[in-house]
């Protein structure tokens, strides 16, 4: 009688003399069972639970070290360990499959960001040693030098850290550029974020030449003066951001933005779509999903929206399964991976951007954050 996951033979056992089950090539026999049996005087076997099984799979981060015997065809679900929550998306079970193989899957277990008073409150997923960075919101900014930055620790702890976000308490004069002369200023705001700062030099675009934006303290400042902050019209130093008047050359809700000393109109969507799905909402405008490949780019792009979400889909895809990806209207591309890329995992056929990491590849059904580039609109410059 063939037993799970072991050799289908044809033999002939006379009686009284025994037979030894073998496992089939990557499985191994299960724990304290007798793999023996012997043939009795009415043609039965004497009786054994002896079975083939997959080794453990591989332990994924975070999640508990245990020893299992799973039969072919069966399941293994991994727990996380005390203190970690699991990754959210991804599924924590794997089959057992012939050969020993175990099905595969991206599932780890991360830290649960802690609140802090003051701080944006993120949906991040951090991974056992990686770290994350408080970013204050708009109302507040951080109060001395303390570090903002924290890491996941094994059991689902953080290191500490006793930045504080406070609420903001300024003098305009204090913070001004210096190369911007109050007679030159139109308007000044506070606790805006950058894009509303942006939005009002777009207000007056026959005044506003330039503005100034702190995203320490969100103050924003409108100048009839041309400013040019080195080393391009985009800058960004010690949290000082300085930004000339092209930005306000996009139809809204469409802005401006410099990557790696291009110009684009691009706007970011907060409802979260399948890859398909982003580029027809992006057609929809008129527009495409963002194409970007370079680190330069990845780079600007990463320092304009620091505190978005863990992915967000761009116009890059290898749908047809070929191992060339490609952008949206078919040209071959070489992009700028993330660590551990190109990617070569199962159903990941579309790219997403993921902040400093560069770029990954996620199954195109998941639905994520889209960026849309208006291709057809051409930036004016000063």
């Amino acid at each position: 009688m063939t037993k799970s996951g072991t050799i289908n033979e044809t033999l002939e056992v006379e009686l009284g003399q025994n037979y030894t089950y073998s496992c089939q090539d990557g499985l191994v026999g299960k724990r304290d069972l007798n793999p023996t049996v012997m043939c009795q005087i009415d043609g039965d076997w004497t009786p054994t639970n002896f079975t083939c099984v997959c080794k453990t799979p591989i332990a994924m981060s975070g999640t508990i070290n245990e020893t299992v015997e799973v039969e072919l065809g069966q399941n293994y679900t991994y727990r996380c360990q005390h203190g970690l929550i699991g990754k959210r998306y991804q599924s924590p079970t794997v089959m057992c499959q012939s050969g020993g193989e175990w099905s595969t899957t991206n599932f780890s277990c991360v830290c649960k960001i802690p609140a802090k008073s003051g701080a944006i409150n993120s949906t991040a997923e951090v991974e056992i040693g990686q770290h994350y960075t408080y970013i204050c919101d708009i109302n507040r900014f951080k109060k001395g030098d303390e570090n903002p930055t924290i890491t996941c620790l094994h059991d689902g702890n953080w290191t500490s850290t006793k930045v504080l976000c406070v609420t903001k308490n300024w003098t305009l004069d204090i913070l001004y550029p210096k190369n911007i002369q109050k007679s030159e200023v139109i308007s000044n705001q506070t606790g805006l974020d950058f894009w509303a700062c942006m939005q009002e030099c777009d207000k007056e675009p026959n005044n506003c030449l330039s503005f100034f934006y702190d995203n320490q303290t969100g103050l924003c400042v409108l100048s009839s003066s041309f400013q040019r902050g080195p080393p391009n019209d985009f800058n960004i130093s010690g949290g000082v951001v300085y930004y000339t008047a092209p930005a306000t050359s996009c139809d809204l809700p469409y802005v401006f933005v410099t990557l790696a000393g291009s110009y684009f109109c691009i706007k970011y969507h907060t409802e979260a779509k399948s890859f398909n799905e982003s580029m027809k909402a992006c057609e929809s405008e008129k527009a495409k999903l963002l194409v970007v490949t370079t680190k330069g780019e990845i780079t600007d792009l990463a320092n304009i929206w620091q505190n978005l979400g863990s992915s967000e889909y761009i116009g890059l895809s290898d749908q047809d399964q070929t191992g060339q990806w490609v952008s949206w209207n078919g040209t071959k591309v070489d992009p700028y991976w993330g660590l551990g890329q190109p990617c070569k995992r199962n159903n990941e056929y579309c790219a997403v951007f993921q902040n400093q990491k560069g770029i990954d590849c996620i199954d195109c059904k998941n639905n994520e954050h889209f960026f849309c580039h208006n291709v057809h609109f051409v930036p004016n410059t000063i």
